[in-house]
């Protein structure tokens, strides 16, 4: 992952996860700027077929 600010590579400092999302802490390994990134699933695009069996899977 680039830096927002001056595009330099990052390195994450720590990973969160709540539920389907995953938040991770970055720094930069150049300006050091610190910053969080969220990453997460977006079902609403998925056929509603596919959602109920993923759903399924998920809370098992």
């Amino acid at each position: 992952m680039n830096c927002p600010i001056c595009g330099g590579r990052t390195r994450v400092l720590g990973v969160h996860h709540e539920g389907l999302r995953t938040n991770r802490r970055r720094e930069c390994v150049e300006c050091l700027t610190r910053f969080t990134t969220r990453e997460g699933i977006d079902i609403t695009s998925l056929d509603p077929h596919l959602r109920k069996m993923f759903w399924k899977r998920v809370m098992v």
